[in-house]
């Protein structure tokens, strides 16, 4: 059942001081940066009266470590946000981007990305990114897309997103994606967000393919996805070679949790005939748990294939789902999957949980 995707992946003297003048000179570079609906793109932008006012300008200023750009809650933008020195952000002085005032702000990026990034060292709290419909695009673009390319050279560590909503997007409401050979995400923390309404799934992490052997690479670590629900992404009628219309899925990660979440009413339009979706499942992992968590009413689409509650899927090892709940889900409450894969299905455990009225078909 379980094949990662990886859905269009696009590529992009010093002097020494004593520790304490470093440390100065770090957070004096800091600033915050305000957009605003009122705002305009030749002030500083280093107050809310000297505010931005559009996403381009947020796109080509050059960022230093600690800055923080926050969008006027409750006011919409448009346009994708991406701007390579968001890679600018090191340990403990991240890039941030967020709201200030009351509500989040939207960012309204139609058929493209909402954020689109492959630099770590980012806290992204606060925000709305929303799509043109999963029904109204073909491109399979992503609400939030961290993604590692093929040319990597180092890990991507740190990245925070928290009471983060994405919706309407033909690909994932958060995906972080990895083309790489030796390198992947450490340090992930998704907490307290609200995917929904799109075609491919709520969230997902994967880890690089390894084209020779056929196999996930376990190149991601320290995988946190706490208090998240993602429902209502129906998958896609209009694909049919791999599953659309998940709900949340970690893959190609050593160590990680995942707990308080829900997912639900996932699944019904995936398209493919050969493969089907799940609310919460886990492939090609190890010592990865599952807790505390729900899935409910997610479906197969017209092909009728998986839809069921939770899966430990191809290639996990030292798992587990525990203190679980799944209910009225089309597939089976909880699967145990292997497929042809060099990385073993071993050691695997599924305790503490209740199944009621799964497999309805």
């Amino acid at each position: 059942m379980y094949k990662q995707k990886n859905l269009s992946i696009t590529s992009m003297k010093k002097k020494i001081l004593p520790f304490y003048l470093l440390l100065i000179v770090n957070f004096a570079q800091a600033n915050t940066y305000y957009v605003s609906s009122s705002g305009n793109d030749a002030s500083s932008g280093l107050t809310v009266a000297q505010a931005w006012r559009t996403i381009n300008k947020v796109n080509t200023f050059n960022f230093l470590q600690g800055d923080i750009i926050s969008f006027e809650g409750g006011a919409t933008f448009n346009g994708a946000i991406y701007n390579s020195t968001f890679g600018n952000g090191v340990p403990g002085n991240p890039i941030t981007l967020t709201s200030y005032g009351t509500g989040r702000a939207t960012i309204s990026s139609a058929t493209e990305e909402g954020l689109f990034i492959n630099s770590g060292n980012i806290t992204i709290s606060n925000l709305s990114f929303l799509g043109s419909g999963y029904k109204i695009t073909s491109a399979f673009t992503n609400g939030i897309d961290i993604y590692i390319d093929s040319i990597a050279t180092t890990d991507i560590d740190n990245v925070i997103i928290d009471n983060v909503e994405s919706q309407g997007y033909g690909g994932w409401g958060i995906l972080m994606s990895n083309a790489s050979a030796n390198f992947g995400f450490h340090h992930v923390s998704v907490t307290n967000c609200l995917l929904h309404d799109n075609g491919t799934g709520g969230f997902q992490i994967n880890g690089s393919h390894n084209s020779l052997t056929q196999s996930t690479r376990f190149s991601n670590a320290d995988v946190y996805v706490g208090y998240t629900k993602a429902y209502n992404n129906y998958g896609r009628l209009d694909y049919t070679l791999e599953w659309t219309g998940a709900g949340i899925l970690v893959s190609g990660t050593v160590g990680g949790l995942v707990e308080h979440c829900e997912a639900y009413a996932n699944g019904k339009e995936n398209g493919s005939t050969n493969a089907g979706p799940v609310g919460i499942f886990l492939g090609d992992s190890r010592f990865v748990t599952i807790q505390n968590c729900s899935s409910h009413h997610n479906l197969g689409g017209p092909g009728k294939r998986d839809g069921g509650g939770f899966d430990l899927d191809q290639g996990t090892h030292g798992c587990v789902i525990q203190y679980c709940e799944s209910y009225e889900n089309e597939g089976a409450g909880y699967g145990l999957y292997q497929a042809q894969t060099v990385n073993p299905w071993s050691f695997d455990t599924i305790r503490y949980n209740t199944s009621t009225n799964d497999g309805r078909r």
